[in-house]
């Protein structure tokens, strides 16, 4: 996850320098193409706002939305989590 996000965030930066120099606009207009794919430049939500008041700067803030991720996937998975690491326990006895 923090390698792909890595890489998306790059991305990001490299995206919009390029439509800047370009200058890339949305359909002719003033507006010149942005992109923030997975939130890695500006936060965009009142949550992400404050995990970049707690930890400022693009791309870092976000990672402490990864613990908050790990937890949520660990309560979804842990049905089929479970009774795996029971069955394994079990072959291993």
């Amino acid at each position: 996850t923090a390698g792909i996000y890595t890489a998306v965030h790059f991305a990001n930066l490299w995206i919009n320098a390029y439509c800047l120099k370009n200058s890339i606009s949305y359909d002719g207009g003033a507006s010149i193409v942005q992109v923030n794919y997975m939130f890695s430049i500006d936060p965009t939500n009142p949550l992400l706002a404050l995990f970049h008041s707690i930890l400022p700067g693009q791309y870092w803030y976000m990672y402490l939305v990864f613990p908050i991720i790990l937890v949520y996937l660990l309560a979804v998975y842990s049905p089929e989590l479970i009774p795996s690491i029971k069955n394994r326990k079990a072959a291993v006895k």
